[in-house]
C-alpha cells in the first residue's frame, strides 16, 4: 500500500541571532517546555527541528489509533 510523505511539522530558519525553529502549521517560531528555539546554532536547530517533527507524527499516529 502506498503512503503520502509525511511532512516535517517543523523547520529552521536565519534570523538576526543565528536560527530558529519555525512550526510549520503557524509559521511562528516554535517553544519548548518555555524555551523559545531562536537564536541557535544551525545544527541544533536542525536536530531540535528533526525531533520535534518526530515528537508530532508519534503524537498524530497515536491519535489516529496507530494509523497513518
Amino acid at each position: 500500500m502506498d503512503r503520502e510523505p509525511k511532512l516535517a511539522r517543523y523547520t529552521i530558519r536565519r534570523d538576526a541571532f543565528g536560527w530558529s525553529v519555525i512550526d510549520a502549521m503557524t509559521g511562528l517560531v516554535a517553544c519548548r517546555d518555555n524555551v523559545t528555539l531562536s537564536g541557535l546554532s544551525v545544527q541544533d536547530a536542525d536536530d531540535l527541528a528533526d525531533s520535534l517533527s518526530w515528537l508530532a507524527r508519534r503524537d498524530q499516529e497515536r491519535l489516529d489509533g496507530g494509523r497513518g
